[in-house]
């Protein structure tokens, strides 16, 4: 016997192409030429170079902090080019997926919301088992950086008192 929680599924649809627009956006504003980023020479900056910063790290890095950047990598394209990625970039490039804005429409709220939608004495179930898949979830430092944003969330005066959750745990 189980409770159907299909009507609070929700995903942050094409969450890959938002990262991959905003590497290309950047390096093309660094001066590579556009005609040598393939979407699948971005995929392989994305997965090789790129990593989901700590929480207080990106937090620093929004509010103009100066702090010291990953090194800078050089990415090989077809033998004849090699485009510069920033560390800047590197560890920026997911931060997509976490906006700080008042739509909230990050990831971490997508998924504090599905479960606010299920009835209470199935949430904190749910909450500590959080499936995550696609090849975006496996990107290094993003486990950390959502447990981060969801206990942050559970743990806010708003969540808090509709919730009723403490923890949160992943499976892959």
């Amino acid at each position: 016997c189980g409770v159907q929680v299909l009507n609070a599924w929700q995903a942050q649809p094409l969450a890959a192409e938002r990262v991959h627009e905003e590497i290309k956006a950047k390096l093309v504003l660094d001066g590579v030429r556009e005609e040598i980023l393939s979407e699948q020479v971005i995929e392989d900056i994305k997965v090789r170079t790129c990593f989901v910063t700590k929480q207080s790290r990106a937090n620093a890095l929004r509010n103009g902090e100066e702090l010291q950047h990953c090194p800078d990598v050089e990415y090989p394209v077809h033998g004849a080019d090699v485009i510069k990625i920033p560390g800047l970039l590197r560890e920026t490039a997911f931060e997509v997926l976490f906006p700080e804005d008042n739509d909230h429409l990050g990831l971490a709220y997508i998924i504090i919301d599905a479960i606010l939608k299920c009835p209470v004495d199935t949430r904190k179930d749910l909450a500590e088992n959080i499936l995550l898949i696609g090849g975006t979830s496996s990107v290094m430092g993003m486990k950390p950086r959502l447990r981060d944003e969801l206990v942050k969330l559970i743990q806010s005066d708003y969540y808090k008192e509709r919730l009723y959750v403490n923890e949160v745990k992943f499976h892959s």
